[in-house]
């Protein structure tokens, strides 16, 4: 499952080469977030070191 997803190419090109130079990441998101689509998709939750969520996911995820 891909997570961070943006709507402009742009904008997702600029994000990864932030995390790419990371030395640690960081997801903060909103539990809604994880069933949603967007036209481009950056990086599986399995690329974040730690993912910060509001409340529970949905079990699949």
């Amino acid at each position: 499952m891909s997570f961070h997803i943006h709507q402009h190419r742009e904008t997702v090109q600029v994000n990864r080469a932030m995390f790419d130079a990371a030395q640690k990441r960081v997801l903060c998101a909103d539990h809604t977030k994880f069933d949603q689509r967007a036209l481009h998709a950056m990086a599986p939750l399995s690329d974040f070191d730690t993912v910060i969520v509001d409340a529970k996911p949905p079990r699949r995820h």
